[in-house]
């Protein structure tokens, strides 16, 4: 039923005196509150026609799907780096390695060597500070010889099978490599 009809049919009830179809009616129009207070105005006057006026105010939510198109533009750089190692094997006969000069007989300090392929042969003369102690081993680690000498002696490698120890328990130690 609409606004109107339901106002024209409670005025006709009200005109006619039927209590019960007031009620509904006014209850269908305006609600509880606004039904009890009609109801008491009918019963206090002569029925008179009544214009009555609603406003409905409706709220309501709603979902829209929306779909966004982005264009996206994906690079993506890989750089692949591969180390290779190439080990050669020699197939004859075992060549015992020969000594460089430079890197026999370049300064040596703190450190192990072995004659001929590590170290050369020679005179050497201690630098730096403090002691430059210089031992002789043989290659079963027997002592052949020694020096515990203060900065500036020299000693002499003998050429052979031997390993060269050099420590320095005070300071630091470099020995240089004299002559042959």
């Amino acid at each position: 039923m609409q606004n109107a009809e339901i106002v024209s049919d409670l005025s006709e009830a009200l005109r006619r005196g039927e209590q019960r179809r007031r009620r509904r009616l006014a209850y269908l129009a305006f609600g509880p509150a606004a039904a009890v207070i009609l109801l008491a105005l009918s019963a206090c006057g002569s029925p008179a026609p009544v214009e009555v006026t609603r406003q409905v105010e409706v709220i309501r939510q709603v979902e829209v799907p929306v779909t966004v198109e982005v264009p996206i533009e994906v690079t993506r750089q890989v750089e692949v780096i591969r180390e290779v190692i190439v080990t050669a094997t020699p197939s004859g006969p075992q060549a015992t390695p020969q000594p460089t000069a430079d890197s026999t007989t370049a300064d040596k300090g703190k450190g192990s060597y072995l004659v001929g392929s590590e170290i050369a042969p020679g005179i050497w003369r201690s630098s730096g500070s403090g002691t430059c102690d210089l031992t002789i081993n043989d290659l079963s680690g027997e002592l052949v010889d020694i020096a515990l000498d203060p900065v500036g002696a020299t000693f002499r490698v003998p050429d052979g099978q031997y390993v060269v120890v050099i420590t320095s328990a005070l300071g630091s130690c470099t020995w240089g490599y004299l002559q042959p």
